[in-house]
């Protein structure tokens, strides 16, 4: 899936990436990069496969106050310390 950052620069997502976008712009967060809630939610869990539907979006509001807590820098070095480094489309 492909979504544009704040910048407008259109970026690949992973499938957790994807669902992660969906849901911040419903909760009027879209500035936050689906990256950093990513990174959050695996300190927690090792793999997201096995949250269900519900936990999934809690988790998401827990880790909007952790990366709002935080700020952009700690979570930009937290999810690339996971290896999910900003990927520009078609690079």
């Amino acid at each position: 899936m492909v979504f544009s950052d704040p910048a407008g620069i259109k970026r690949d997502v992973n499938m957790y990436q994807a669902r992660i976008k969906e849901e911040l712009w419903r909760r009027g967060h879209g500035d936050i990069d689906p990256r950093h809630i990513e990174a959050y939610m695996r300190l927690e869990y090792g793999t997201l496969d096995h949250l269900t539907a519900e936990k999934f979006r809690y988790e998401i509001g827990v880790c909007i106050a952790c990366v709002l807590q935080d700020g952009v820098i700690n979570a930009e070095s937290l999810a690339r310390s996971f290896g999910l480094n900003p990927k520009k489309r078609g690079l």
